[in-house]
């Protein structure tokens, strides 16, 4: 089994993998906006959802020890990661945001209340 990094990003406590990494930037240069025809939001979430097809479900995907850290692994995806990750690419991709930073930063905003880190 593949380790992760645990790391601060622009101030975040983040535990994510050089993988999740990759297939981020992978994300956002397949799902281009304009070029494939998408009009709305709800049209890109869903081209953005497709891209994950075949991605495994692994539920727990955020339990990753005792401190509350962000967790992102789009190597493995439960329902609620799913949607998180999908909303995020998609609102990212809209708004022609491309750095991991700024996916880490939305991720945190969608994923905790005010977007503390309290559990």
């Amino acid at each position: 089994m593949l380790s992760s990094t645990k790391c601060l990003y622009k101030g975040i406590p983040l535990i994510a993998m050089p993988e999740d990494r990759k297939i981020f930037y992978d994300l956002l240069r397949s799902t281009r906006w304009r070029e494939d025809g998408v009009k709305s939001s709800g049209e890109l979430v869903i081209a953005v959802g497709a891209r994950f097809m075949g991605t495994p479900y692994v539920p727990n995907t955020l339990e990753q020890g005792n401190r509350e850290d962000l967790v992102i692994n789009l190597r493995q995806l439960d329902c609620f990661t799913f949607v998180e990750n999908t909303v995020v690419l998609a609102d990212l991709i809209k708004a022609g945001k491309t750095s991991f930073g700024d996916f880490a930063a939305s991720l945190k905003a969608v994923r905790y209340r005010n977007g503390l880190l309290d559990g």
